[in-house]
């Protein structure tokens, strides 16, 4: 850790330590890191004896993760003003997730984050784009604070770390990975259950939508390219719910060849689409791709949220693909 990083980190602990109230939020349509992040840091936060509120916004969890949050996360903004507002796993501001009123009553913020393109948008900020995830961030501020890990604390956060390392197997998976990995097996984490609840609980649904996207896969730019997409009648006929459509671009980038996987699902916010980006190899960063759209994310991971139709989102990320690489010997 450099000087800098560590005195950032300092400077969160101070600022939460004498805060008279933390809010603590994520980023929108939370994934495994987000919201482990997020209630990691809660139940840290609260073990300090801060007086910590955790919120997120009304739209429903994915299936796999409503586990994590048994009622705990507040959907409206605590009463009064003035809190310290903790952002975790947030590139940018606009990707904070917080019921109208959180970012207005705060008197300051602190991001921590491990996103390469965070726009350091906090009063404080805490940005290790070395770090495997959030939630390894989160453990180091709690760390700062004094705080001993329990099983409550450690499994969130290592559900942040198992599903942003993607079981161990990306490439930021390090030392440090699984160095945090043995410290949260250690303070109570348990590996085999939290896989079961991630990964072994499937609803029947989910696999009918990855069925139909799968069958739309379409491979371009010479095989470099693979895409897929599903619409809201897609969702409603299966009998599932948006959240059970994550993974699908996972298997995207599994096909042999592909450099860039996108998939592109209709949210029915007003005929608007989310994308969702991801690099097979690290040749092309496709994060820049969803700067030009408007989002942002990791070289190997992003995405954003448009309201152009379908058709006009394929053919601009293909010609975004080809101009960063993709395709080019």
């Amino acid at each position: 850790m450099n000087d800098l990083l560590d005195a950032a980190y300092e400077a969160a602990a101070a600022v939460l330590r004498a805060a008279p109230r933390v809010v603590v939020a994520a980023h929108t349509d939370p994934d495994g890191d987000a919201l482990g992040s997020l209630v990691g840091a809660v139940l840290g936060l609260r073990a300090a004896g801060i007086d910590t509120v955790g919120v997120r916004v009304a739209a429903e969890l994915p299936r796999e993760l409503r586990w994590l949050d048994p009622d705990q996360l507040a959907t409206t903004a605590p009463a009064g003003d003035g809190w310290v507002l903790l952002a975790v796993d947030c590139g940018s501001e606009a990707r904070i997730a917080a019921p109208a009123g959180v970012r207005e009553g705060a008197a300051l913020v602190v991001g921590v984050d491990h996103h390469h393109d965070n726009t350091c948008f906090a009063d404080i900020d805490v940005v290790d784009p070395g770090a495997a995830c959030a939630a390894m961030m989160v453990r180091h501020l709690l760390d700062r604070l004094g705080v001993a890990l329990t099983p409550a604390i450690a499994t969130p956060l290592y559900v942040g770390l198992v599903t942003d390392t993607g079981r161990f197997q990306y490439s930021n998976t390090d030392a440090r990975a699984f160095a945090a990995a043995a410290e949260l097996v250690d303070a109570g984490a348990r590996p085999q259950e939290i896989f079961r609840r991630l990964y072994e609980s499937v609803a029947a649904a989910k696999l009918v939508l990855l069925g139909r996207a799968l069958a739309r896969t379409e491979v371009r730019l010479g095989g470099r390219l693979a895409v897929t997409w599903l619409t809201l009648a897609d969702v409603t006929e299966s009998g599932a719910d948006a959240s059970a459509t994550d993974g699908v671009i996972e298997q995207l980038r599994a096909i042999d060849g592909v450099e860039v996987a996108a998939f592109v699902r209709e949210t029915g916010n007003g005929g608007g689409h989310k994308v969702s980006l991801r690099s097979a190899g690290g040749r092309v960063d496709v994060s820049a791709i969803a700067r030009a759209g408007g989002g942002g994310g990791h070289a190997r991971a992003a995405g954003f949220t448009s309201d152009r139709s379908r058709d006009d989102l394929l053919a601009f990320i293909e010609a975004e693909a080809l101009s960063r690489g993709a395709c080019t010997d």
